[in-house]
């Protein structure tokens, strides 16, 4: 039987997509358009790793790299927590690092997540894990636009947040709390109003044994302590 087809081997160049034939600078605005529409960096390390020239172009855009994911699973281990006290955080969150890095001077959207397994719920970093992503999340406190965290209970939220206690976040719009084991949900929203002076975060929690008795108590709190976010 005589076929139509002719074999290509593997030598022969591939022809070129009309998306090769765009312009940098359109390649980019899909870039960040796609990177905008997504709550996490799945886009970002796809596009970064399609092709030699993509990862060119989107290594050097900052805008790319301006939402921080973490997700909580009980399939994935975290990486171990080094014995030496020195440890650079790099070495316990470098993908973490990596995108705060690639984003420059960016406004940041912080996601915490949790992935339920369907079975009972358990905790997947340790606390020294919380405190040493609370250390990241504070060196760049002033460039967080969203900060959105679930945690198994509020412990967690506590040594997540520990680092962040009196340091100013004046771009911050966004804070959305959920603790689910002690059922505590918070939402603040600036809207489109100007944040008049710095924002601080959680000052209300005293330590990690002091729990709000209810989400309005929470909600009360957190008015006090950031008109802005009323």
């Amino acid at each position: 039987m005589s076929s139509d087809h002719k074999p290509v081997s593997a030598d022969e160049p591939r022809p070129e997509a009309p998306i090769d034939m765009l312009p940098d600078e359109i390649l980019l605005e899909i870039f960040s358009w796609g990177a905008r529409s997504s709550n996490n960096t799945s886009f970002s390390f796809l596009v970064s790793t399609t092709c030699q020239s993509w990862r060119s172009l989107a290594i050097s855009d900052p805008r790319i790299w301006t939402s921080l994911t973490v997700i909580l699973s009980v399939d994935v281990d975290p990486v171990p927590i080094p014995t030496d006290s020195s440890f650079f955080i790099s070495l316990v969150f470098p993908r973490e690092c990596l995108i705060v890095d690639r984003s420059g001077d960016q406004d940041i959207n912080f996601y915490l997540e949790y992935e339920s397994s369907g079975d009972e719920e358990t905790e997947c970093f340790t606390e020294t894990h919380y405190l040493v992503l609370s250390q990241l999340l504070a060196d760049m406190a002033h460039r967080i636009r969203s900060f959105c965290a679930t945690t198994l209970d509020w412990p967690e939220m506590y040594h997540l947040c520990a680092k962040l206690r009196g340091i100013a976040m004046p771009r911050l719009e966004t804070c959305h709390l959920t603790a689910m084991w002690s059922k505590m949900t918070v939402y603040m929203d600036t809207g489109y109003e100007d944040v008049l002076g710095p924002v601080h975060l959680l000052e209300y929690a005293q330590d990690d044994g002091t729990l709000p008795v209810t989400s309005q108590d929470l909600q009360q709190w957190s008015s006090l302590w950031y008109p802005a976010l009323k």
